[in-house]
């Protein structure tokens, strides 16, 4: 009988110092854990702050080139205007130069009129004179229309290039205000779940930091009940062993 129990208390304190070292050293590895943890929950929290940087940055630069373009398009419209109102007056001035052309080619027929029946050569000579001076007014006005005229043409073509630039900055600005529009619900909703992510990152840090203190206060405690009681059954196992030996001799 005494055997039994001298060997059942062994086995007893075998286990006490198996659970012993199974525990020794487990706040350690909880704590390595968590950390594991926190480390993964924190590169996911930079990793959010990053995309949420990032399409900041987008609606940044959607914001400045449509900026650009705003710019732009209000350049070209000035442009147009400017061309608009030149060609309005070069065709002012078109019609001005056909009235006086009009009315010098009115004043050379009624001085052929008069060439016709004069018979001084003096006069004749002198009507004559009056003729090629006003054909020569004449011919300069022609050329003048015609450099206007000319002038007008080059303002229209390059008022179509302008109105097809414009059209296209407008084309331009309308897709970049979309993207920025779709940007911006991306970005809030980015910023949404970083919010979250921050809040879960914090009460994750305060949760785990807590485990690992119920942890190392558990170890400790266990550790050393483990330790009393292997002191007791020692005790036990001495007295046992002094028990057999006394009843031997």
């Amino acid at each position: 009988m005494v055997e039994v129990t001298s060997e059942a208390l062994k086995k007893v304190k075998s286990a006490l110092c198996t659970f012993k070292t199974d525990i020794s050293g487990i706040s350690a590895d909880t704590k390595n854990k968590a950390d594991s943890i926190m480390d993964e929950a924190r590169l996911k929290l930079n990793q959010a702050q990053s995309d949420v940087a990032e399409s900041e940055k987008k609606i940044q630069e959607l914001n400045e080139r449509i900026e650009s373009l705003k710019n732009r398009i209000f350049t070209l419209d000035s442009e147009i205007r400017r061309l608009e109102q030149q060609n309005m007056q070069c065709r002012v001035r078109i019609r001005s130069i056909e009235q006086q052309i009009n009315s010098l080619k009115s004043e050379i027929a009624s001085l052929y009129s008069q060439l016709s029946s004069a018979e001084d050569e003096n006069e004749r000579a002198q009507i004559q004179g009056m003729i090629d001076q006003l054909k020569n007014q004449v011919m300069a006005l022609e050329i003048e229309r015609q450099e206007i005229e000319t002038q007008v043409k080059i303002n229209e073509s390059a008022k179509n290039n302008l109105e097809n630039e414009m059209q296209q900055c407008k084309s331009q600005r309308a897709q970049l205000e979309s993207a920025l529009s779709v940007e911006k619900n991306r970005c809030n909703k980015l910023k949404d779940k970083l919010v979250r992510l921050k809040n879960v990152f914090h009460k994750l840090d305060s949760e785990l930091t807590a485990y690992v203190g119920s942890v190392r206060k558990f170890e400790q405690g266990a550790s050393g009940l483990a330790q009393n009681r292997a002191n007791v059954i020692d005790r036990c196992i001495s007295l046992v062993d002094e028990y057999e030996s006394t009843s031997i001799t």
